[in-house]
């Protein structure tokens, strides 16, 4: 297979994303903050939440038909190399939390928050614990793909839309709770099959412009529609945000589709395969280092225009954690801390 560059080109947009994202937080602010403040915020943030569903689609489409009937060799592999840096990592982010509020937890404390998530400014680990489902889940998807046809994986995609997105929609909007159930059909697995359906594809040249309206159609879709829904309820609305909300799968589709029709060849690539292979690792260091900058050197959306304090302060947290990560990933046993 020849090298797939818009992979790493689109993961590493990605993880930049993440960072811009969680360095636009004031957005949750709705009219506390000055409403420029507030926009500068909103178009950012809603910039970067096409990230994690594309994490999530990289994965599926690079993952799901890698398994070779060896269940225990792939369960070993692919989770000991995210499992053992996250747990370093949500010990490391215990340990700063524990700083902040002078107690030191005792085991049982730790392995609360190991389970439930959240310790020490630790709430984007969610992603890990996803990630860690959808892993287990693997080898059962890849055997259900390998024999289903197009139009059973097309109706398990149809039945994931309406399940993760247009129910509830249908009761965020009208209040309406619709009792068929499709539980089973909802959550990150349909963005996990997505991404191995869409990266087989070979599109036509038209394809390239729908895929480029799709994103600036879902971009603008975000971010007025979170301004009119908290404008509308005076206080934050999050609907827009929400990764299953339509606007985001538009978006994310849209973004996996254009990066592999137009952006599959090198753009500085002994750059960006070094900051690809780090994403990892600067996706669980980087709110560690986004807080530090912001607690203590208030370097965050009001230490300038906010615009320029949020790109500043993300721009800060790269240039910091790659070295860092990519430093410690050619260590030995650097991989446990950096995946």
């Amino acid at each position: 297979m020849s090298k797939q560059y818009w992979i790493v080109n689109l993961r590493v947009l990605a993880t930049i994303s993440v960072v811009v994202l969680h360095a636009a937080a004031g957005v949750d602010r709705f009219g506390k903050i000055p409403a420029d403040w507030w926009w500068c915020n909103n178009v950012l943030n809603a910039f970067g939440r096409f990230a994690v569903p594309v994490f999530v689609m990289i994965s599926g489409h690079l993952l799901l038909e890698k398994y070779d009937g060896d269940l225990f060799g792939f369960l070993r592999k692919r989770l000991s190399k995210v499992f053992i840096p996250f747990l370093i990592w949500t010990i490391i982010y215990i340990i700063y939390g524990s700083y902040w509020t002078n107690k030191i937890p005792g085991f049982k404390e730790i392995l609360v928050f190991l389970l439930r998530g959240g310790g020490g400014s630790s709430s984007h680990l969610w992603f890990v614990y996803m990630i860690i489902g959808l892993y287990a889940f693997t080898p059962v998807l890849s055997r259900w793909l390998a024999k289903a046809d197009t139009k059973e994986k097309t109706w398990f995609i149809i039945l994931w839309f309406a399940g993760s997105s247009v129910y509830p929609m249908i009761t965020r909007f009208s209040g309406i709770h619709v009792a068929f159930d499709l539980h089973n059909f909802a959550g990150y697995t349909g963005y996990f099959v997505l991404g191995n359906l869409l990266g087989k594809i070979d599109y036509p040249e038209n394809a390239l412009k729908q895929s480029l309206a799709g994103m600036l159609a879902g971009f603008a879709i975000t971010i007025f529609g979170m301004y009119y829904l908290s404008d509308y309820s005076k206080r934050y609305d999050s609907y827009c945000y929400e990764y299953f909300s339509p606007n985001i799968i538009l978006f994310a589709v849209s973004m996996f589709i254009f990066f592999k029709i137009r952006l599959n060849e090198a753009f500085l690539p002994s750059i960006l395969s070094k900051l690809d292979a780090s994403s990892y690792g600067i996706y669980l260091s980087h709110i560690l280092c986004l807080r530090i900058l912001s607690r203590n050197f208030q370097i965050n959306y009001t230490f300038l225009p906010p615009v320029s304090g949020i790109l500043l302060q993300s721009l800060l947290v790269v240039i910091i954690c790659f070295p860092v990560i990519y430093i410690i990933s050619i260590l030995p046993k650097g991989k446990w801390i950096t995946g």
